[in-house]
């Protein structure tokens, strides 16, 4: 696993999982257990990272990797998931706020 060092590494820890779940989702069917593993990785970085909206991604990638599997119950809880941390957020221009609605 990816262990973050500082606050940089941090923010890119769950980003980096993510696209290798996309990547090994995309090699096809064989690649699928491989995909899971990364897709939980990413969860779990962007989870302990405080990363909200990275993790409605991964929620949401989990979906896609269910869809493709077949498994459209599992699909639709996992995509159900990402609205478990609902985000406000007003575009105020010139600049943009957003907080997580408790």
């Amino acid at each position: 696993m990816i262990i973050a060092k500082n606050e940089k590494t941090k923010l890119y820890e769950g980003w980096s999982c993510r696209y290798m779940a996309e990547i090994s989702l995309n090699l096809g069917s064989d690649h699928f257990s491989e995909s899971e593993k990364w897709i939980q990785k990413a969860i779990d970085a962007n989870t302990r990272n405080g990363m909200n909206y990275r993790l409605g991604i991964d929620y949401a990638l989990y979906g896609d990797y269910f869809r493709r599997e077949g498994d459209s119950i599992k699909a639709r809880n996992k995509i159900g998931n990402q609205n478990s941390h609902p985000v406000n957020c007003q575009i105020n221009p010139p600049s943009q706020s957003c907080h997580l609605i408790t």
